[in-house]
C-alpha cells in the first residue's frame, strides 16, 4: 500500500477501491473507515498533513496491507464433503463498539454421521454515527444489522436452514425478547423491525467469557497497570494483536517456536477451555486421572 500523501483526500480514494461485496475484509476494512472519520470529526484539510497520531495509525494499517495476501476463505460452502447432510443452520453474530458496529454469518452442517462443518457466508460493518449513542444502543443497532443481513442470505438459499442470532449485550438481549411497546422510539422501532425479520425465540445471549474472565484484558487496552490481586500477574501476561493474552516469562529461553514459548492463557471452569483440553488429551493419547478444568494454561 503506497503511502503517496497520506491525506485525506487520498485516504478516501484508498476506501474507494476497497471492492468486498461479502465482506471478507471487513474488521480490517472498518478501522480505514474508523480513521476517515475521525478525520472528519477533527475538520482536517483534504490535502493537509495528517495530525501525528491519526498519521501512526494509516502507517500501521498500511502495513497491515502486506498480510492481507495470505488469507485464505474458501467461497464454497460445503467444502468436500460427501456424506448426507441431516440439518443446515444459519449462526449470526453482531457486535459493536463505541467506533463501529457489525455482524457476521456462519452456515454450520451436521452430516448423519454427527460430523460438524462451519463455512463463512458473509459480514457487514458500519462506522458509529456522530451523534453519540449508547453502547446498548449501538448492539441494538448491530442486532437490527444481523437480522436484516440474515433475511437477505436466507432469501437466496436453496435449501432449509435454522436461524440462530447471537448477541454479547444482555441489555440487547432482553429488549428483542421483549414487548417493543413498553419501550422509547429508538428503541422501539428498531426492535419491532427485529422482531418483524426474526423470531424472538430464535436470539441468544453470547457471553464474553474472556473479558469477565480475565479483566487484565480490559486494563491493557486502557494502559493501566496490572492489580496486585490479579491472579496472572505472576506469569507476566500481555496481550498480542488479537487480544489474545500470551504467557512471557520462563519459557523464553528455551528451544521452541512462538506459540510455545508464548502459549495463550484460557480461563479456568469455562466449558470451551475443558472441551480443548479434552480435545487435545484425546488427539495425542493422554491416558490417566486429568482434570481440564484445572489447567491455566494450553497451548493450541
Amino acid at each position: 500500500m503506497s503511502r503517496r500523501g497520506e491525506s485525506k483526500r487520498f485516504i478516501l480514494s484508498v476506501v474507494g477501491r476497497i471492492f468486498d461485496p461479502i465482506g471478507i475484509l471487513g474488521p480490517f476494512a472498518i478501522k480505514l473507515k474508523c480513521l476517515l472519520q475521525e478525520l472528519w470529526t477533527l475538520g482536517v484539510e483534504w490535502d493537509s498533513e495528517l495530525p501525528p497520531k491519526l498519521r501512526h495509525k494509516w502507517q500501521q494499517w498500511s502495513s497491515e496491507t502486506e498480510g492481507l495476501t495470505e488469507i485464505k476463505i474458501p467461497l464454497f460452502y460445503l467444502g468436500d464433503i460427501d456424506q448426507e447432510i441431516s440439518k443446515f443452520e444459519i449462526h449470526c453474530f453482531s457486535d459493536a463498539s463505541k467506533s463501529a458496529y457489525g455482524t457476521i454469518l456462519y452456515l454450520q452442517f451436521v452430516t448423519c454421521n454427527n460430523e460438524i462443518e462451519t463455512s463463512f457466508i458473509c459480514s457487514k460493518g458500519r462506522v458509529a454515527p456522530l451523534k453519540s449513542l449508547t453502547l446498548p444502543r449501538l448492539e441494538l443497532t448491530a442486532a437490527l444489522l444481523s437480522a436484516r443481513l440474515a433475511k437477505q442470505v436466507s432469501s437466496c438459499l436453496k435449501f432449509d436452514a435454522n436461524m440462530y442470532y447471537w448477541t454479547d449485550s444482555l441489555i440487547s438481549y432482553y429488549w428483542i425478547r421483549g414487548d417493543s411497546s413498553a419501550f422509547k422510539p429508538y428503541v422501539k422501532n428498531r426492535v419491532q423491525e427485529i422482531q418483524s425479520l426474526s423470531d424472538p425465540i430464535q436470539w441468544g445471549y453470547c457471553r464474553a467469557t474472556l473479558l469477565i474472565s480475565f479483566p487484565e484484558i480490559l486494563a491493557f487496552k486502557q494502559n493501566e497497570r496490572l492489580r496486585s490481586s490479579s491472579e496472572i500477574k505472576s506469569l507476566v501476561p500481555y496481550l498480542d494483536e488479537n487480544s489474545l493474552l500470551r504467557l512471557t516469562g520462563w519459557l523464553l529461553e528455551q528451544d521452541l517456536c512462538f506459540g510455545e514459548k508464548h502459549p495463550v492463557i484460557l480461563p479456568r471452569r469455562c466449558k470451551f477451555t475443558e472441551l480443548l483440553v479434552i480435545r487435545e488429551r484425546d488427539r495425542i493419547g493422554h491416558c490417566g486421572n486429568f482434570d481440564p478444568t484445572s489447567e491455566k494454561i494450553l497451548d493450541t
